[in-house]
């Protein structure tokens, strides 16, 4: 039987070799990190693994609005009491991804970190597997076109921050989802890894890969709902 570090190796190099053929330019940051997300899922499922998305990690640390969980952006499960292989999907290399790698290392874990564009200057020990792809995908993002300039209270800029509120959500409509998940639902709804499934985040109108806040949102509007039916 493989140990922990070689089996490590002989994952990233196959998962290396499923990315390689991507081509992200002319996609936004969030279209490419979809992409890539996409295919690391395509290629954990053959592998015949279960996944699940924004699991809960074992680390935290201290933000403005206190202690902070960690949160994985894919855990795989895999059969035959093999461990879980924790996954992070990054733009550029964050301190911070690595950390959260490290410590599900610590628990036993494969861990896998996929960068598809940029560098980072922190050594990456050979216990995280590093899959790297920044210079196969010609990430070239689409040039910006001027938008029209207003102030701060016009319409236009009202409109573009209800925009990008609901962007958070899928493209169907918010008041169309059967039912809004009160805060208990959304933690009862978590997986055995801790996570959601792309099917549960779906159903709630969440797109994916879901945003940083949709959580929040989801219990505001759940909280809303209840403070207008009193």
């Amino acid at each position: 039987m493989a140990s922990l570090g070689e089996e490590t190796t002989t994952l990233a190099a196959s998962l290396y070799r499923h990315l390689k053929p991507l081509r992200l330019s002319g996609l936004t940051a969030v279209q490419a990190t979809r992409l890539v997300t996409d295919e690391t899922v395509r290629w954990a499922k053959r592998q015949g693994w279960e996944v699940a998305y924004e699991v809960q990690g074992r680390i935290t640390r201290m933000t403005e609005n206190g202690p902070k969980r960690a949160r994985l952006d894919l855990v795989c499960t895999r059969p035959a009491q093999q461990p879980a292989v924790a996954i992070e999907i990054d733009k550029h290399g964050k301190v911070w991804s690595l950390q959260k790698l490290l410590s599900e290392v610590d628990a036993g874990r494969v861990a896998l970190w996929v960068r598809w564009h940029g560098r980072t200057k922190v050594e990456v020990p050979g216990t995280v597997g590093l899959v790297d792809i920044h210079d196969t995908t010609d990430y070239r993002p689409p040039k910006r076109t001027p938008g029209p300039r207003s102030n701060p209270g016009s319409p236009v800029v009202q409109g573009h921050s209800q925009a990008r509120q609901e962007t958070l959500l899928s493209t169907s409509r918010q008041e169309q989802l059967p039912v809004l998940p009160s805060p208990d639902d959304i933690e009862a709804a978590r997986t055995p890894a801790g996570g959601f499934t792309r099917a549960q985040l779906a159903a709630w109108g969440v797109a994916w890969p879901p945003p940083k806040g949709w959580k929040r949102q989801l219990n505001d509007r759940w909280h809303a709902a209840q403070a207008r039916d009193t």
